[in-house]
């Protein structure tokens, strides 16, 4: 097997498998609903975050002034710490603040 190349060794499998019988497997009716309203969910909540996104200005949301000392201080205090999990923490602190 090693021998063969990648498309070959698919060829080989899929030949075996199909002597075999195997063939793709299609769930029963209920998982199949279930699936379908989880993705259908899904589909309703990406259409509304792709809208929330297109309103959005990147050049309207102001950075805070001393954000790489911020995060600087914090990775010093902490090496354990990843400037990204350090820059979410500060959003969150904004937007909570931001919040009536």
């Amino acid at each position: 097997m090693n021998a063969l190349a990648s498309d070959e060794l698919i060829a080989l499998i899929e030949r075996k498998l199909a002597e075999h019988g195997v063939s793709k497997v299609i769930p029963a009716d209920k998982v199949l609903a279930e699936a379908y309203r989880r993705m259908h969910r899904q589909a309703v909540i990406q259409a509304e975050i792709d809208k929330l996104v297109g309103d959005l200005n990147a050049d309207e949301i102001g950075v805070p002034t001393g954000l790489r000392q911020c995060i600087e201080k914090a990775i010093a205090a902490d090496p354990t710490q990843s400037w990204d999990e350090l820059l979410r923490g500060i959003v969150d602190e904004r937007a909570e603040e931001r919040e009536p």
